[in-house]
C-alpha cells in the first residue's frame, strides 16, 4: 500500500499537461466507441475531471453522447444521467462536481479516470475502491475504458486480487486492448 501512495504523490505532483492531448485522447476514445458498434441511445458512464485527468466531458457532451456521471450514494458509486454541465452541482469530494438528478442509470460503457494505468489494464486509484466495488457488484457485462495521459502509462502498478482490470486503456498516443 505504501508503494501505491508513493506513486500517487509522484503523479499528482506532475502538472505539465498539453491540452491538445485531450483532443487526441478523445479521438482515440471515439475510435474505440465506434468499434464497439454502440447504439446511438446507449448511455456512457464518464467522469468530472480533476487536475491530472483527461478533460473529456465537454467533448462528450458536444458530440451528444448520452452521458451519466458518478455520484457517491450511501458510500457506493452510482451513475446518474446529465444533459449538460448545468445538471451538475459541487460534490463533497475534492473539486468534483456531480449530477443533481437522482435517477440512477446503467451505462454499458464506463470511462474510468485514474492518476495512472499500467499496460495490463490495472489502475492506480485513490484507494477507496469505489470503481472496483461497482464493477464487482454489477451482474452485467460492461466495457471498461481507462483513460490517462501517456506519461502516466506505467510499466508497473502494484495491484491486489480485488482490483478490476480495464478492457481498454487509451492515451493520446495509443489504444491498448486488454
Amino acid at each position: 500500500m505504501l508503494e501505491k501512495n508513493i506513486l500517487r504523490k509522484k503523479i499528482l505532483d506532475f502538472k505539465q499537461i498539453n491540452l491538445l492531448d485531450n483532443l487526441k485522447i478523445f479521438s482515440n476514445l471515439q475510435d474505440v466507441i465506434n468499434s464497439l458498434s454502440v447504439p446511438s441511445d446507449q448511455e456512457i458512464g464518464a467522469y468530472y475531471p480533476i487536475i491530472y485527468e483527461p478533460k473529456l466531458l465537454s467533448l462528450l457532451l458536444l458530440e451528444e453522447y448520452n452521458i451519466s456521471l458518478p455520484k457517491i450514494i450511501n458510500k457506493e458509486i452510482s451513475f446518474l444521467p446529465i444533459d449538460s454541465m448545468k445538471d451538475l452541482e459541487k460534490s463533497q469530494y475534492r473539486s468534483l462536481k456531480e449530477p443533481k438528478i437522482n435517477k440512477i442509470s446503467n451505462p454499458k460503457i464506463i470511462i474510468v479516470p485514474a492518476p495512472a494505468y499500467n499496460q495490463k489494464g490495472y489502475r492506480l486509484g485513490f484507494g477507496r475502491g469505489y470503481y472496483d466495488r461497482y464493477f464487482a457488484n454489477t451482474n452485467r457485462s460492461l466495457v471498461k475504458i481507462g483513460v490517462c495521459y501517456h506519461q502516466f502509462l506505467l510499466e508497473y502498478i502494484p495491484h491486489q486480487k480485488h482490483d478490476v482490470k480495464m478492457d481498454f486503456i487509451i492515451t493520446e498516443k495509443k489504444i491498448i486492448i486488454i
